[in-house]
């Protein structure tokens, strides 16, 4: 068995356009030196990263280049300009690489440039080792693959640079407001006005100007060039995953993954979500093998399964850039258990306890990702395919799209508890707030309410003098789902 694929140049690309597309939009200011400190530390690392990739284009690339689309003359100038004038500006200002700084906020243009620059350096490494395509065969190490088109790497390269050049004019007064502050020690300020005048000296030598020319002649790569291109990636690692061998360890697997999903919530990613679907996909199978004749799957079953394959279909439409928390490997362990047991000749026994445990968690899990892509969409960690015209492949989700695979969750919600509780559904007036997962007749299985309780975050008493908090902006009110 082995891991989930790794990022590939084209993924890698994205994700740093999109964070720098996001510092563009937003609002420019430091609050704190350290927070200056962090930006120009990860401005240097992106312009030495396309000082990298120019300098890879001015040599056209060498042997991996594609003999059909060689670079013209215009190109190499033009490249071999754009690693001079960058290099210039990542050696004046590399001396900002030994300040202390520490991480900025999230949202902050300072914690964007530094996903940028992590995001860029990797896409470019994965360059210049030269790695083949997902499942080709294997380059031998500097030696090429062949076929990249050196005018796309151009583009690219010369895209990010105009990005952070635009940004540069921004950062110009940013950088020098915090510098003259009389609150920062003199050595931090010295060294954040030098990041200041480089800033306005990227514009004077004409960055903008000559990256646009380069944005505007046409390339016309070929789909598959462009397409090798973006596949370029590192090759798997196998990933070792302990089996399960028992009833009971899959039912305590069960319950702790549904608790993991339950406390990560904002955290997941899509790829997360993806093999929710897919474990709970296997998960029904097993159930509705069980509860069915030796002939048949239970009916109920069978659309409980085809409701999860939908909600995995959808959900494959939407990207996250983010991280995967860890913990996710649980997810692995379960669909694999449950396709030994598929697998097997004699399914469990029709009224087994790990059979009736596993029904009852199933709406659950299907909630877990309802809550999970609604705190996803309200913090815009979502992102889905660009509309025609873009020069971006994907932008933030709208709520069109995430409504989609909401309903899709809620389908596989109420089809799974038809599945879990087949007995008629009765009226609970004693408990109004109560999800429908338990409406039906007979109580949920107590482990559902037991990891909803154990997952809320215990209340923490708000310090004196302090504000009373904001109401949490719901997805659902603009959604119209609830």
């Amino acid at each position: 068995m082995t891991g989930a694929r790794p990022f590939t140049y084209g993924q890698l690309l994205n994700e740093a356009l999109l964070e720098l597309n996001q510092a563009l939009s937003g609002r420019v200011r430091f609050d704190r030196p350290s927070e200056a400190i962090t930006a120009a530390q990860a401005r240097v690392r992106i312009y030495h990263t396309i000082a990298r990739a120019a300098d890879t284009c001015a040599a056209g690339l060498g042997a991996v280049a594609d003999p059909a689309v060689p670079l013209r003359e215009a190109d190499r100038r033009n490249a071999a300009r754009l690693h001079a004038d960058l290099s210039a500006s990542a050696v004046g200002t590399q001396h900002v690489l030994d300040l202390p700084a520490e991480p900025g906020p999230r949202q902050s243009v300072a914690g964007r440039l530094s996903r940028v620059a992590d995001a860029a350096g990797l896409a470019w490494d994965l360059l210049a080792t030269q790695l083949p395509p997902h499942g080709a065969t294997a380059a031998r190490r500097g030696h090429p693959a062949g076929g990249l088109n050196a005018r796309s790497v151009l583009t690219d390269a010369a895209l990010l640079a105009r990005g952070m050049a635009s940004l540069d004019v921004r950062l110009e007064p940013a950088m020098s407001m915090v510098a003259v502050d009389p609150a920062t020690p003199n050595n931090i300020g010295r060294a954040l006005q030098q990041v200041a005048e480089d800033c306005e000296a990227v514009t004077l030598l004409g960055v903008p100007a000559y990256t646009g020319q380069i944005l505007h002649q046409p390339t016309n790569p070929a789909a598959a060039a462009r397409q090798a291109l973006n596949a370029l990636t590192a090759p798997s690692a196998p990933m070792r995953v302990v089996r399960l061998t028992s009833e009971q360890q899959a039912v305590a697997a069960a319950e702790a993954y549904l608790a993991w999903l339950m406390r990560g919530g904002g955290d997941l990613t899509v790829p997360d979500l993806l093999s929710l679907a897919a474990t709970a996909s296997r998960l029904t199978r097993l159930v509705a093998r069980a509860r069915g004749t030796s002939v048949e799957p239970h009916p109920a079953g069978r659309d409980a399964v085809g409701a999860w394959r939908e909600a995995y279909q959808a959900t494959r439409r939407l990207r996250s850039i983010h991280p995967r928390p860890a913990g996710w490997r649980q997810a692995v362990r379960l669909a694999a258990w449950a396709d030994e047991q598929l697998r097997a000749a004699q399914p469990p026994p029709r009224r087994s306890a790990t059979v009736t445990e596993i029904a009852d968690l199933l709406p659950a899990l299907a909630e877990a990702g309802q809550a999970s892509l609604r705190r996803l969409h309200s913090g815009r960690r979502l992102y889905a395919p660009a509309p025609g015209g873009s020069r971006y492949l994907y932008a933030p989700a709208g709520g069109t799209h995430v409504r989609t695979v909401l309903r899709t969750f809620e389908l596989a919600r109420t089809s799974s508890a038809a599945l879990a509780q087949p007995a008629p559904a009765v009226a609970l007036p004693d408990t109004p707030g109560r999800s429908a997962i338990s409406s039906p007749g007979r109580p949920p299985h107590p482990a559902v309410d037991r990891i909803r309780t154990a997952s809320e975050p215990a209340p923490t008493a708000a310090p004196f003098g302090s504000l009373p908090p904001r109401p949490a902006f719901e997805i659902a009110d603009t959604l119209g789902l609830d």
